[in-house]
């Protein structure tokens, strides 16, 4: 489908939803899909029921209103009845949890076709509904159940839990702090472990109080919101002056706590909730005493669960909602911790990337992984111009020669968009790779100092051109031919597509009428060959003989097949176009396939002044010595081995890389100046 376009210069970034697949093995070499997903174990999924879902929910201890855990899932819950129109069952245990089997069992029984439970008690007690009842579908909130109809969703509590640790350090005036835990068993320990890391990450002398409520199998450290007040009270008494709990309905008692202490003595004493946004559920009168809450998104998985239900998109195994999908986080209601919050992102984004890994065991402490070591391995970026298999295949090939030239591990990423790849730079500066055209890198530069480190070599030329196609039998002869003619050009984001055709158009006084995403080179072609325009923008590159050596003389008028040869073009035995020895390589072989005519049908007019070529660079902050060995790994690579070279990067049409300079860009900053293409273009 094409996209109907009016305003000539109206600028638009099209994300190009590309998935990237395959794993790896090899610590060197690791491969991401686009970034957003997570990671999950499944089995064949299931068929959308032809009514209205039915869920039965069955909550822990405390239940619906335990401003926690409980209401979290709720708030999913009540999400998935606006949106999906689920018929819900809301059931919660008796005091000591003992029914939970009956209720498991009762929802089934009553014909639910998903069954959820909150919480990992309901671990042994959803293993056998789940042989009993092996039509109906389960989940289970912080466990794992291994049934081919159960979905465990669990969290990395220990980030969330280290970015307030971190923020409890970077407010204490007192240099203590505490953590209340409601029942001391390895799940909640979770939580100590990453606060206690971010807050001695932070501030190494930090005294941290941590205490119980209860222990198992005493489980009413749940929901006794009185004993959270004296431990918190005694905490604060010993000279914390903000305390951390994860103990569920007991941390009412909290805040509760806060309160009271910060205006017996007049000074500030903070709270920090747990699983919701506590700030926004405790009540008004704690307000000024909920620093922030550790977000555990429970509603998210709750939902996303039932959405896939409804979907007929339910399967089993392991989804695991941790930083890098926003599955934990930090609440910024209040704007208690505005003044930090450059300080948590950053941590956050070094969290994501792998440059901290955040402990689990209580005691332990935060490791910083240096860039490009397997944990936090350095992000070698595409942008999605072609297909994500291909730039993978390439990628990985890249990823291994570098890897044994420089000892370093890399991890190939394709974002779902250029606009994306250049925030990946900006949001991870010290370890990341972009391959990307000029355009994306001046944009990349102004937005947070992304710097050049090579340029690409294609056929001979670290340049290349935009070509004007037409049909072959048009009257259309020159540039200023293209008046008031339709435009099919690529998208919005190609440099030799789109930017630079408007800017020739804008320096000439040329206007072309109506225009439209074609959605790729190809289909520009395609479009030509099938008169759906007047003329279409693509790249450029020259013919070459069957040695690839260049035939053409660098005018603009010389520049497609000749004329006297044009007849003999066709497909020879490698499929390649041939024309009496000369083989174009211009976006019109793309089509070779469904139309080997091409040629004969299509033609070009003229071509742009010379457009740098694609540009290796590296993030803001990426170290200056190791940006030098992988450059040097690069040229040499290029130079010893030119055909494996040519096969990592034959999606772009690489035959060798060169020093670049940042002057060398000026021609494409003057142009994105000229047509009014900034930043805030980025979308």
């Amino acid at each position: 489908m094409v996209k109907k376009r009016g305003a000539l210069l109206a600028l638009l970034l099209a994300f190009a939803l590309v998935m990237a697949a395959c794993g790896d093995d090899d610590d060197a070499v690791t491969t991401t899909t686009a970034a957003g997903t997570s990671p999950t174990t499944t089995t064949a999924t299931t068929e959308p029921p032809a009514e209205a879902l039915s869920v039965g929910l069955v909550y822990d201890i405390g239940g619906r209103g335990d401003q926690s855990f409980n209401d979290s899932a709720a708030a999913g819950l009540d999400q998935a009845k606006t949106e999906y129109g689920v018929e819900a069952t809301e059931l919660e245990p008796a005091a000591g949890g003992e029914n939970r089997a009956e209720l498991l069992n009762l929802v089934s029984e009553d014909g639910a076709d998903l069954v959820i439970g909150v919480g990992f008690l309901f671990a042994e007690a959803m293993a056998e509904a789940a042989a009993n009842y092996p039509d109906v579908n389960f989940g289970i909130v912080d466990s794992v159940v291994d049934a081919p109809n159960v979905r465990g969703m669990v969290f990395a509590e220990h980030e969330g839990s280290f970015l307030v640790g971190a923020a409890a350090a970077l407010k204490s005036t007192t240099g203590r702090v505490g953590f209340i835990g409601g029942v001391e068993i390895d799940l909640i320990k979770k939580f100590e472990a990453g606060f206690i890391a971010g807050a001695q990450f932070i501030n190494p002398d930090i005294q941290i109080d941590i205490k119980y409520i209860s222990q198992p199998p005493d489980f009413s450290g749940f929901g006794d919101p009185a004993k959270g007040q004296e431990i918190a009270t005694g905490m604060f008494d010993a000279g914390a002056d903000i305390v951390y709990h994860a103990a569920g309905g007991s941390g009412g008692g909290l805040f509760a706590a806060a309160k009271a202490a910060s205006e017996a003595t007049g000074e500030q004493h903070w709270a920090i909730g747990v699983d919701s946004d506590q700030y926004l559920t405790a009540g008004p009168e704690f307000q000024p005493y909920i620093l922030t809450s550790m977000l555990k998104r429970v509603d998210t998985a709750v939902y996303s669960t039932i959405s896939d239900a409804a979907g007929g998109m339910f399967s089993a195994g392991v989804v695991e909602y941790g930083l890098a999908v926003d599955g934990v986080g930090y609440a910024t209601s209040g704007g208690f911790v505005d003044d930090i919050s450059a300080q948590l992102e950053d941590l956050k984004g070094q969290i994501v990337s792998g440059a901290i890994t955040v402990p689990v065991v209580p005691g332990e402490v935060a490791i910083v992984n240096p860039v490009g070591s397997p944990e936090n391995p350095i992000q070698v970026l595409y942008v999605p111009s072609v297909s994500a298999e291909e730039i993978v295949a390439g990628g990985e090939l890249l990823a291994a020669q570098l890897n044994a030239t420089t000892g370093l591990t890399y991890e190939v990423v394709v974002p779902t968009s250029y606009a994306a790849t250049v925030e990946a730079m900006c949001a991870s500066p010290d370890n990341t790779i972009g391959f990307i055209p000029a355009q994306a890198y001046v944009l990349a530069n102004q937005l947070c100092g992304v710097d050049i480190g090579l340029k690409s070599i294609r056929f001979g030329y670290d340049v290349y051109w935009t070509q004007f196609i037409v049909p072959r039998d048009s009257d259309i002869q020159t540039f200023e031919d293209l008046e008031g003619k339709t435009w099919a050009y690529p998208d919005a984001t190609s440099t030799s597509g789109f930017l630079f055709p408007s800017g020739m158009f804008a320096s000439t006084g040329v206007t072309p009428g109506e225009g439209f995403e074609a959605g790729g080179h190809s289909a520009v072609a395609r479009a030509i060959y099938n008169g759906e325009a007047d003329f279409g923008t693509t790249f450029y590159s020259p013919p070459v003989d069957a040695d690839f050596n260049v035939l053409w003389d660098g005018t603009p008028e010389n520049a497609d097949v000749p004329a006297d040869i044009v007849d003999t073009c066709a497909l020879d035995a490698d499929g390649q176009i041939e024309c009496s020895g000369t083989f174009p390589r211009d976006a019109r072989r793309n089509i070779r396939e469904e139309a080997p005519d091409v040629v004969q049908m299509v033609r070009i007019v003229t071509l742009s002044p010379d457009i740098p070529n694609d540009l290796m660079t590296f993030g803001p902050e990426f170290d200056a010595d190791t940006a030098d060995a992988i450059m040097a790994a690069m040229l040499d690579f290029a130079d010893t081995d030119p055909d494996a070279f040519a096969t990592a990067f034959d999606a772009y049409s690489w035959s060798g890389v060169a020093v670049a300079t940042d002057a060398e860009i000026d021609p494409v900053r003057i142009l994105l100046d000229a047509i009014g293409y900034n930043i805030e273009d980025l979308g």
